[in-house]
């Protein structure tokens, strides 16, 4: 599914590599808990057994200094 179509779809819409499905899904994890979503919500839609592997593995948070420094670089290098 991916060669067929999440790489196609990325690279024609946008300059995002598909770097595969757990970076997808850790993305998608982190991305919902920064919207507010509860962890507990988080883990079913990811569909893990235990919500701590949620919150260990998938969920990954950042200080706001970080954030602002990462987008700072991101608009140097475009």
């Amino acid at each position: 599914m991916s060669k067929d179509r999440i790489r196609p779809l990325l690279k024609a819409k946008s300059s995002v590599r598909w770097l595969g499905w757990h970076a997808f899904r850790r993305g998608l994890a982190t991305n919902l808990h920064a919207l507010g979503v509860d962890d507990m919500t988080i883990q079913r839609i990811l569909r893990h057994s235990n919500v701590s592997v949620t919150q260990d593995c998938y969920i990954k948070t950042l200080p706001a200094s970080v954030t602002t420094a990462m987008g700072q670089i991101w608009s140097f290098v475009q």
